[in-house]
C-alpha cells in the first residue's frame, strides 16, 4: 500500500519522501539560517526529529481516504493524528503539541479530550495492524534522520519560548519542504548577521562619520561597558539627539551577547519607516557585510518607495563588493514570512501580531 503526502495537479509524494525532503531541510536551515543563540535554545536533534516526525498522521485511514477521494471526511486532521501517536508512544505532551500545531494553530483542550478517550483511534488507523506498521516504520525513519534513539526522543521536554520557536522552525521547514517538491520558488534565506560587537570608538567612529558621540551616545557606551547581557535598554531624549545611532550601536553590541543574527526596527508609521530603512541601509553600508545577507520594508505601500522597489529582486551583486551584500528576498514577500530577513525595517503592528492568538503567530 502507497501512503501518499500529497496528490494534487498530477503531482505525488509518499509520506516517506516528504519526511525525508522535511528533515533535510531541516538540517540545511539548522546549519545555514538559525543563529547561535536560537541553536543554544533548540538542538539539532530535537529540530530534524519534528521536521521528519511531523506528518505521521498522514499515515493514517482518515488521510488518506481523503487524500484519495474515497470520502470527504477528513477527521480527524492528520496534525492531530500525529499528536496522538507521539502520546500513545509516550512522547511528552509538549512535544507533541508542537506536532500538533505545524497548520498554524494549536489544537484547543476539547479536541485533545476528544482524542485522548481513543473514540477516534479507527479513523487514526490504531486499530489497523497496516496503518500501525507504517506508522511505526516512519517513526523509526523519522529518530534515524534526527540520529537519536527512542528513549532519548521520548525524554524531550519543551518550556512555552522552546515550543514557540521550534514551532515556528517546523512551519518554516514543511513549506520549504513542500514548495521545492512542487518545483516552487527556493526560499533564499541568508546566513545570520555575526556582530563584531560595540566598541565605543570604533562603532561611533563607523557610525558618527568620526564626530565625537554625543551625550546619550555616551551613555549608552557606559551602558555596555558595565552591562550584562542586557534584554531592554530603553533611551530617552529629544529630537536630534543621536538616539537612532545610539539604538543602532546597541544593536551591535546586544547581537554580539546573545548570539543573535538579525535586527527589526521598528515603527509606528510607513512615512517613518520609509525614513528608517534609507538610514538602517546606511548602517549597513558603513559595516560593509562580508556576507550575502537580506533586508526588507514591511507595510501595506512598500512597493510605493523607490528605494525598496529598486532593490526588489535585483538579487545579491556578483563581483562580491561589500556594499553589495544585501539584496531583498521575494520569498518572503508576504505576511506571514516577512520577519525572516535579516533586516527588517516597517510598522511595529508586524511585530505586535507574534503576541496575538491568531493563526501561525509562531
Amino acid at each position: 500500500m502507497v501512503f501518499w503526502a500529497k496528490c494534487k495537479d498530477g503531482f505525488r509524494r509518499t509520506v516517506e519522501e516528504h519526511l525525508k525532503d522535511s528533515a533535510h531541510v531541516a538540517k540545511e536551515l539548522y546549519g545555514d539560517f538559525l543563529s547561535d543563540g536560537l541553536r543554544k535554545q533548540l538542538p539539532l536533534a530535537i529540530c530534524v526529529f519534528a521536521a521528519a516526525a511531523h506528518d505521521i498522521g498522514k499515515a493514517s485511514p482518515a488521510f488518506q481516504n481523503y487524500i484519495q477521494k474515497v470520502n470527504k471526511d477528513n477527521q480527524p486532521r492528520h496534525w492531530l493524528i500525529s499528536y496522538r501517536f507521539l502520546i500513545r508512544k509516550e512522547f511528552d505532551k509538549s512535544l507533541a503539541l508542537v506536532l500538533a500545531s505545524h497548520h498554524g494553530t494549536p489544537p484547543d483542550i476539547e479536541t485533545l479530550k476528544a482524542l485522548d478517550t481513543g473514540g477516534k483511534d479507527r479513523p487514526c488507523g490504531f486499530k489497523d495492524h497496516v496503518y500501525i506498521a507504517e506508522q511505526e516504520r516512519l517513526l523509526a525513519l523519522a529518530l534515524d534522520e534526527a540520529g537519536i534513539g527512542l528513549d532519548e526522543a521520548k525524554a524531550i521536554k519543551l518550556d512555552k519560548p522552546r515550543q514557540v520557536l521550534l514551532s515556528g522552525f517546523l512551519v518554516l521547514c514543511d513549506w520549504i519542504a513542500s514548495g521545492r517538491a512542487e518545483g516552487g520558488e527556493d526560499h533564499g534565506l541568508t546566513e545570520p548577521w555575526k556582530s563584531a560587537g560595540f566598541r565605543a570608538d570604533e562603532t561611533y567612529g563607523r557610525l558618527l562619520g568620526g564626530n565625537a558621540p554625543r551625550p546619550v551616545q555616551a551613555a549608552v557606551a557606559d551602558i555596555f561597558a558595565r552591562a550584562n547581557k542586557p534584554g531592554l535598554i530603553i533611551i530617552e531624549a529629544p529630537m536630534g539627539e543621536g538616539k537612532t545611532e545610539a539604538a543602532l550601536a546597541a544593536a551591535e553590541a546586544m547581537a554580539e551577547r546573545s548570539n543573535r543574527g538579525g535586527l527589526f526596527f521598528a515603527l509606528p508609521t510607513q512615512a517613518t519607516s520609509n525614513a528608517m530603512f534609507s538610514r538602517v541601509r546606511d548602517w549597513l553600508e558603513k559595516l560593509k557585510l562580508q556576507e550575502p545577507h537580506t533586508i526588507d520594508l514591511v507595510h501595506g505601500r512598500k512597493l510605493a518607495n523607490s528605494e525598496f522597489k529598486k532593490m526588489y529582486g535585483r538579487g545579491f551583486a556578483t563581483d562580491g563588493e561589500p556594499e553589495d551584500m544585501l539584496s531583498v528576498n521575494s520569498w518572503t514577500q508576504n505576511r506571514k514570512k516577512a520577519l525572516f530577513s535579516n533586516f527588517v525595517v516597517g510598522t511595529v503592528d508586524h511585530l505586535l501580531m507574534a503576541a496575538l492568538k491568531q493563526k501561525h503567530f509562531m
